[in-house]
Parts: structure tokens; sequence; C-alpha cells
């Protein structure tokens, strides 16, 4: 069989692969956490291999996060480490976001304003 090569991936193709299937496998493990059907033991240890694993390929991928960012990617791009927790209006949730996604929703007007702002 002769296929033909594939040109090698350049570092933003590969960030944004990664950020899909961040996106993917993190939505699912945090859905699978929240159903009491799929609370057994042995999901759990799947659930802590996959984050586990979701870590390890982030800082692979993205090196170590710097002293002001947090040790997890942006909820709203998966592209670049979180620097903001940011309170979204109608969210009961925080999102975790990094500075260009927190200056966008800021932006747009989505974000609650805290009491002491």
């Amino acid at each position: 069989m002769n296929t033909t090569p594939q040109k090698k991936a350049t570092a933003g193709e590969r960030k944004a692969a990664f950020a899909a299937l961040y996106r993917v496998l993190k939505t699912s493990l945090y859905r699978g956490r929240t159903m009491d059907s799929l609370s057994s033991a042995e999901f759990q240890q799947v659930v802590d291999q996959a984050n586990e694993a979701l870590d390890v390929l982030a800082r692979a991928i993205h090196g170590a996060p710097k002293g002001w960012q947090y040790a997890h990617l942006c909820d709203v791009c998966c592209l670049r480490y979180a620097e903001h927790f940011a309170r979204e209006a109608g969210n009961e949730l925080s999102t975790w976001c990094c500075t260009p996604c927190y200056q966008h929703l800021k932006a747009e007007g989505k974000l609650k304003e805290a009491p002491h702002e």
C-alpha cells in the first residue's frame, strides 16, 4: 500500500486538536461524575486517570503554567492556561478563563459584577 506522507502538524494545529479532545473529555468526565448511575469505584478510577492524562498532555503541549496562571486550561477556548475565574451572568458555576477570553466576555457584558468592583 502506497500512502502519501502527511505534513507535520504545526504547533497551532496540535494545540487546536488537543483543545478539541480536551473539551470533549472534560465535558464527558464532568457529566459522568454528576450521574448517580456512574459512581462506581471503577468509573471514578477511570475519571481520575483520564484527568491525570489530560494534565500531563496539557503540560507537554503548553509547558508548565507560569506563576500567575492556574494549572487548568481556559474553559472557553482550551488553548491557554486560565488566568481568571470569571463569574458569568446566568451560570451557576464560574468559568476558568485566559486573559483574551476574559476580556472578550467582559466586553460582551457577560460577566456578573462583583460587589467590590
